[in-house]
């Protein structure tokens, strides 16, 4: 067996390089190597950028060399050039001393055989020299604090780009990329962002275990496809959780047809889902299943903590949207806050008398009071004082006074203190709303599903859960090597666990729990 060497640079330094070095850099910002370059200068990359063409002798202002052995001391070199020619240039890299490698090239272990010969080559290479890579077929990374935006993609042409705490790992550079620019456009800063790919050295278990040390990541998104070792992955679950880092996962594979597109895309395996998904959550993790709402639970969580109450208070501008949302929130059993007593006579100085119950339409005041604006403080002061309410949801139809009722609303919401999520449904008549919304601090989305999907996930973080310590394992129970731990499809042996009870009553870490999950050691029925 051969041994690897140590690691030229650690995870740390990969994301901190004093020296990063372009290949195929170009004038042109229609090139991949054009991009990178114009992306870092862009975004005020703190260390030094080296260009790295044989057929130029300056880019973008800046000398270039035509090898990277001509180079001075390269820490991070980023790679785009053709797939035949990537092997030579890793072992050029590793020549010239490089600490790590981000392959952005694709067509190697998701392209078949030959890809797969190609990328066990570039995995010895990095085993033998200790230089690190980062894919092949990813789309980089970035670090936020220091601007090293290593990616072509598009979606940093931005004036600025937004830092922030939540990181984000992901085996797909497009979706990740995608996820991001949304996040971004509501406000929602970063850490790092690292798109894997096929993980030929460096995997996201690496990358998870620097993020739960990293002092300013302070929430943790995943997209997995697929694992090397579940055991390290759940015994990092388990360090995020001890850290206070929320951890959100999105889990690719759960049906045979995701497991195919998982095993193509790059070449990982996708695992049986619903053991992954018990594992998981008996670990800490929240779980979601569309990753645009991965960095918005993260947001949540990180503005408002783990949920105090499930008691759910609505807001809104149109009785139409309450009926609808209600219908929701039963259909999901997400829980109806009751108004008090003392709710009801504070809410009955602006509201009519039939119209002083959970859910609010705004639309119901009483004539005398004038306009929406007028009412929205009082309404919002006396939900958010409601000891039933856990979290006020605020469904915006378009309103009178937009800009002026969302303002007295958002300010009266922040003032109550409990956590607020507005789902502004219009479009771009709405986007001054969305200004003054994001100004507060107040997290919102753009869609009913989207608000639903971050309020499950945020009810079901429970960082002070901790889970029963798991029975002793039976002496005829086999051990399972890592490869075989959370990875391999093992269907046929598995009941998932009974549905969710709704307890309307039960406290907020009880809320939807299932009656019975399979412990760690139940993963054994594999």
């Amino acid at each position: 067996m051969q041994t690897k060497s140590p690691a030229r640079l650690s995870i740390a330094q990969i994301f901190e390089p004093r020296r990063v070095a372009v290949f195929g850099a170009s004038d042109d910002r229609g090139k991949w190597g054009g991009r990178i370059m114009h992306y870092l200068a862009l975004h005020g990359f703190t260390g030094e950028i080296v260009p790295l063409n044989p057929r130029r002798d300056v880019v973008q202002g800046r000398k270039c060399y035509a090898r990277i052995g001509d180079a001075p001391p390269i820490d991070v070199a980023v790679i785009a050039v053709p797939a035949a020619t990537v092997p030579q240039t890793i072992r050029d890299c590793a020549a010239a001393g490089v600490g790590c490698c981000v392959i952005i090239t694709a067509g190697f272990a998701e392209a078949g055989a030959e890809g797969t010969a190609a990328q066990a080559e570039l995995t010895r290479i990095a085993d033998e020299t200790g230089m690190r890579l980062v894919g092949p077929n990813c789309l980089g990374l970035i670090n936020f604090r220091n601007g090293m935006a290593l990616t072509s993609a598009r979606v940093l042409d931005v004036e600025k780009i937004i830092p922030g705490h939540i990181g984000i790992l992901s085996q797909s550079g497009a979706l990740m990329l995608s996820v991001y620019n949304r996040a971004h456009d509501q406000g929602i800063g970063f850490s790092q962002l690292v798109s894997l790919g096929n993980q030929a050295d460096l995997d996201i278990c690496d990358f998870f275990e620097h993020m739960i040390g990293d002092p300013v990541t302070q929430a943790i998104c995943l997209h997995i496809e697929g694992l090397r070792d579940g055991r390290r992955l759940l015994g990092l679950l388990d360090e995020a959780r001890a850290a206070r880092k929320p951890v959100i996962v999105l889990k690719t594979g759960r049906s045979a047809e995701g497991e195919a597109a998982a095993r193509s895309h790059t070449a990982s395996l996708a695992g049986a889902y619903p053991v992954f998904a018990s594992a998981c959550r008996d670990a800490g993790a929240v779980l979601v299943d569309d990753p645009d709402v991965m960095p918005l639970v993260a947001e949540f969580i990180l503005r408002n903590g783990p949920c105090r109450g499930d008691g759910i208070g609505i807001i809104s501008s149109s009785g139409g949207m309450n009926g609808i949302v209600a219908d929701r929130m039963a259909d999901r059993n997400l829980r109806l806050a009751r108004f008090g007593e003392a709710t009801r006579q504070s809410l009955s100085a602006v509201m009519l008398p039939d119209h002083l119950d959970n859910p609010v339409d705004m639309g119901t005041r009483r004539q005398e009071v004038g306009e929406a604006g007028a009412i929205a403080a009082p309404i919002a002061a006396a939900v958010a004082a409601d000891p039933d309410v856990g979290v006020v949801l605020v469904p915006l139809t378009t309103i009178p006074n937009y800009e002026q009722s969302v303002t007295a609303l958002a300010d009266g919401l922040r003032a109550g203190g409990k956590p607020t999520l507005f789902v502004v449904t219009p479009g771009s008549v709405a986007t001054g709303v969305r200004a003054i919304i994001r100004e507060r601090g107040i997290c919102y989305c753009d869609r009913l599903d989207d608000g639903f999907r971050l309020l499950d996930a945020w009810l079901s973080y429970r960082p002070d859960d901790r889970p029963l310590q798991a029975p002793p394992a039976s002496p005829a129970a086999p051990s399972l090597p890592h490869s075989g731990y959370l990875s391999e499809p093992r269907r046929r042996h598995f009941s998932p666990p009974p549905a969710c009870v709704s307890q309307a009553s039960a406290p907020c870490g009880a809320l939807r729990r299932p009656v019975r999950r399979p412990t760690r050691s139940a993963i054994r029925w594999y």
